[in-house]
């Protein structure tokens, strides 16, 4: 009788005792250090997303994740009593670099001028952009170009400049080491300074025109350096306009891209 006593409570005691506690749902990448409250709990395990920690008393918790190379993070929980808590973390390379600088030599092919829906194809499209980035994730950067461009029609006119200040969005993954794969979309606004010469496509194309311009482009940057990489890149770009009388021309090709990129 004295054994089934003391079995009963031993049994009530666990199941008490685990009503009352909660458990920890940490989510990270591969062998990724875990300390709750400055102690040891183990490593991230590709296995379990991460790793469960069980039988926490309720209450606030801090939890650090730490990896040799990376900065380690810190973040507070409250673990409640029969729930499970979820804690997730990204952590950062000691060496990463927020800012993205470089500059892209273009080369167009299959150019074409429309001339409110006339078409004459371009001869040539070569330009350059310097840009800058700012990274908002490690997949994810926001920045600044000055896409110029020059593009000569296959008749008697002379090269034509096009610039345009764009904002850009780009999508950067990088699946294997020392290589990114990127994909950019950019817009902006389309500015043609004026010249001087006589026109064949139209009259007023020797206009100050303004307008608009979009491009879109994948690629990929290859690490040459500790902080500097080579950008491939291939896409499409258009940059349209309009003058006084209404006459819409559009500029648009497909162009490859290549040049140097920094991290600082």
């Amino acid at each position: 009788m004295k054994i089934v006593v003391i079995l009963y409570f031993s049994l009530f005691g666990i199941f008490f005792t685990f009503a009352q506690t909660g458990t920890l749902q940490i989510y990270c990448e591969e062998g990724v250090s875990i300390y709750i409250n400055d102690q040891f709990k183990g490593k991230t395990k590709a296995e379990m997303s991460g790793l469960l920690v069980e039988d926490l008393m309720p209450g606030e918790f801090s939890v650090r994740a730490y990896k040799q190379g990376f900065l380690s993070e810190t973040k507070t929980v409250v673990i409640e009593s029969g729930k499970i808590q979820e804690c997730r973390f990204e952590l950062v390379p000691e060496n990463h670099k927020n800012w993205i600088a470089g500059i892209n030599v273009h080369g167009g092919s299959f150019g074409l001028f429309n001339v409110n829906s006339v078409f004459t194809k371009a001869k040539y499209s070569f330009g350059i952009t310097p840009f800058i980035d700012y990274k908002l994730h490690q997949n994810f950067s926001l920045g600044f170009e000055l896409l110029s461009m020059w593009g000569k029609p296959e008749t008697n006119d002379a090269a034509r400049m096009m610039m345009n200040p764009n904002l850009r969005l780009n999508a950067l993954f990088q699946p294997f080491n020392k290589t990114e794969f990127s994909i950019l979309v950019a817009s902006g606004f389309a500015y043609w300074p004026g010249r001087t010469g006589t026109s064949v496509i139209t009259p007023t194309f020797n206009e100050t025109r303004m307008g608009w311009d979009f491009r879109a482009a994948a690629g990929a940057r290859f690490s040459v350096g500790i902080n500097t990489q080579i950008e491939l890149n291939f896409g499409y770009w258009a940059s349209s306009s309009t003058s006084d009388n209404v006459v819409w021309i559009t500029h648009d090709s497909m162009i490859i891209s290549a040049g140097p990129v920094w991290q600082f």
